[in-house]
């Protein structure tokens, strides 16, 4: 942590096995870990560290990684399986309550990555981009609203998931435009931009109503270019 503009840092305690952290506050942080042989573990503190309390357990026969986003009192966990045929395997859970009750929001389980952390082989609905989408970022506005982004490299296809409740509902949309990979930004909540990577067409895309149209806005040189 730092207080002075990044002239100076100070080292933050986090558990063993600590894979990602993210803090809203000061005080107020979350860290995902990995339990070798039993799965994940969310860890909250809400004095910058110095103590940490289990949030969250999830089951997992693999313990791939995962990333945290944070903003007010929604927190988001994405926890990944195994990876194969161009095929991710991981799962969305999401807090409204600053890691107090957690729901999954789907479990994506794939043919080549295997079950998703937290679901039988069936999963619990799937993530953006299916089949087989690799989740790329998330982007959290306020207490409610997030967006996650994704790409499939055997559908050749990108899109976006978005929750307007803190998870309690959620929506997959689809690109019309080819790619295999995407990031997103959303500075507030209508208002957004995607990064898309493809072999022929790589563009940068908006939306002004959420991310149901999106338009492009730069067309990127691609790789044969």
């Amino acid at each position: 942590m730092t207080k002075d503009g990044g002239e100076t840092w100070n080292r933050i305690s986090t558990p063993a096995n600590t894979r990602g952290a993210v803090f809203t506050t000061e005080k107020q942080g979350y860290a995902i870990i990995v339990a070798p042989g039993a799965g994940y573990r969310i860890m909250q503190t809400s004095n910058g560290g110095k103590n940490w309390t289990q949030s969250l357990k999830v089951a997992s026969t693999t313990w791939s990684g995962g990333d945290l986003y944070a903003s007010g009192n929604q927190v988001w966990a994405l926890l990944y399986g195994d990876a194969g045929m161009s095929q991710q395997s991981y799962s969305l859970y999401a807090s409204g309550n600053e890691g107090k009750n957690w729901r999954q929001v789907f479990a994506q389980s794939t043919a080549g990555g295997g079950p998703a952390p937290g679901a039988s082989s069936t999963g619990n609905g799937k993530g953006p981009a299916d089949p087989g989408g690799h989740p790329g970022n998330m982007s959290l506005i306020g207490n409610q609203t997030a967006y996650l982004s994704a790409g499939s490299p055997a559908a050749g296809k990108v899109g976006i998931g978005r929750s307007y409740d803190a998870g309690s509902t959620w929506k997959n949309i689809d690109l019309k435009d080819p790619g295999y990979s995407s990031r997103i930004s959303f500075p507030s909540a209508k208002i957004g931009w995607l990064v898309v990577t493809s072999d022929n067409s790589p563009a940068i895309y908006e939306t002004t109503d959420g991310g149901t149209t999106w338009k492009q806005k730069m067309l990127l040189p691609a790789e044969n270019e």
